[in-house]
């Protein structure tokens, strides 16, 4: 009673089971690592959308063939007579969805590389534009503090001239 049945394949072999395990742990591995990897380097120092465009190409081959063996097994698995023919459906329609998300994954990770190389704006001309664009960015605190102390002798001290209430106020006279 404790034999392990798949109902993909014509007899009671499990490899075909057992690599549709496979082909979804390996995927959900390697989508894990890749945003790890992503996340612990800041998105590859740009060059994120190029691996995701790398990884989204391959995944979608990765499930293209996985796709094609489990549809074959499934089909002369149905031929053959076994049970449960709408679960082997299901699973060869996820893989076929699987393999399209992916596809589209690498359509959209694709259009971002091109248009980030290729579509570069040479001018923006709205404000909105200006401030995405990273046009209008705030001045440095320490920059102004910087231009500040340098513009204004008070700040840096007296220098051994005078106190530091004279040289603000001059010979004005107490403050």
């Amino acid at each position: 009673m404790n034999q392990k049945v798949c109902l993909l394949t014509e007899n009671d072999n499990i490899s075909i089971c057992l690599y549709a395990y496979a082909l979804g742990a390996v995927s959900i591995i390697f989508t894990f690592a890749i945003g790890l990897l992503q996340i612990c380097t800041c998105n590859l120092c740009g060059c994120g959308a190029v691996m995701d465009s790398v990884f989204a190409v391959m995944a979608a081959g990765w499930w293209v063939v996985g796709a094609f063996v489990i549809s074959s097994n499934s089909s002369s698995a149905s031929k053959a007579g076994r049970p449960a023919r709408e679960w082997r459906e299901a699973v060869a329609w996820l893989t076929w969805i699987s393999a399209g998300l992916f596809g589209a994954l690498f359509a959209v990770h694709i259009s971002r590389v091109i248009s980030k190389y290729c579509c570069k704006r040479r001018g923006a001309t709205s404000e909105s534009e200006k401030s995405i664009l990273g046009a209008n960015k705030p001045r440095s605190a320490a920059l102004e503090l910087g231009k500040e102390v340098r513009g204004r002798a008070y700040l840096a001290g007296n220098g051994g001239k005078a106190p530091l209430q004279q040289q603000f106020m001059g010979n004005a006279g107490n403050i």
